[in-house]
């Protein structure tokens, strides 16, 4: 449960960042795809921590061991795309 509430916590940044980057879309002097880039990490890092929430709702107490090792490959999709768009 410990990491449930963790994950929950870490949801506060791509929030962030959707706000921010919705908040000065047409507004930043330096660089005009800044804002688009804070949206679109923002909505995929959301994305992708609600499948990592759901997957740990999901799992019961009893369920340890193999399921544990295994990772949906959507995250792992999503994982490679926040790495390429940084």
């Amino acid at each position: 449960i410990g990491c449930t509430i963790a994950i929950g916590l870490v949801m506060a940044i791509p929030i962030a960042m959707i706000v921010i980057g919705a908040e000065y879309k047409n507004e930043c002097p330096i660089e005009s795809k800044i804002p688009i880039y804070l949206i679109v990490a923002g909505s995929i890092g959301v994305f992708r921590n609600l499948i990592s929430l759901c997957q740990r709702a999901k799992k019961s107490d009893n369920d340890e061991g193999e399921e544990e090792k295994k990772q949906n490959p959507v995250t792992s999709i999503l994982d490679c795309f926040l790495f390429a768009w940084f």
